[in-house]
């Protein structure tokens, strides 16, 4: 079973806020007070810079990066009609979760 790998939510999101969303490394994210920082690759050490300030979500390359195959597929395909694109029909992902 997959799992979502975070490390505890700030204090403040048990009460109701307004989610903020920037594009910034984990630092500058947790300096502005962010609520959540979304990445698919963090050390493990990153999970306690974040704690208890910021919501660090790990959601994976795969689970991050496979959602925007079509959209990009669609996006590159109207942009570029006479361009022969190709995506992949198969989707694996080499991560085993137990």
């Amino acid at each position: 079973m997959p799992a979502l790998r975070r490390a505890a939510p700030p204090l403040h999101l048990e009460e109701e806020t307004r989610p903020s969303a920037d594009f910034c490394g984990l630092e500058k994210a947790v300096e502005r007070g962010a609520d959540a920082f979304l990445t698919a690759d963090v050390r493990y050490d990153r999970f306690f810079a974040a704690e208890k300030r910021t919501l660090l979500a790990d959601i994976g390359h795969f689970e991050s990066e496979i959602v925007a195959i079509p959209l990009l597929f669609e996006i590159l395909t109207k942009k570029f009609p006479t361009f022969a694109l190709h995506k992949s029909e198969g989707q694996h992902n080499p991560v085993n979760y137990l």
